[in-house]
C-alpha cells in the first residue's frame, strides 16, 4: 500500500476486506466455510492518455476446509 502516487502527491491506495466464516459440526473434526469481498483502489499512470487514473477492483472470495480441534478434558478447546 502506498501513501503517495508517482507524482509524489498524497493519494493513498487502500484495501477493504470483509469476510464471514461458519464452522459446521461437532467434535474433533469440523467443516469450515467462508465467503468474503475485497475492495481495492489504487492510482496508476495511463500511457495512452498521459494522465493518472484511479483503478477500483472488487474481488469475491470463498473457501472451505476441515478443521481439527483439540480435545481438552473431554471438551473442545
Amino acid at each position: 500500500m502506498r501513501l503517495y502516487d508517482f507524482e509524489n502527491k498524497l493519494n493513498p491506495d487502500f484495501s477493504i476486506h470483509l469476510m464471514v466464516e461458519a464452522v459446521v459440526g461437532k467434535g474433533k473434526h469440523r467443516l469450515e466455510l467462508s465467503v468474503g469481498q475485497v475492495f481495492t483502489s489504487h492510482s496508476r499512470f495511463e500511457t495512452p492518455d498521459f494522465e493518472k487514473k484511479r483503478k477500483i477492483n472488487s474481488i469475491l472470495l470463498w473457501g472451505w476446509g476441515i478443521g481439527m480441534f483439540l480435545m481438552v478434558d473431554g471438551n473442545v478447546g
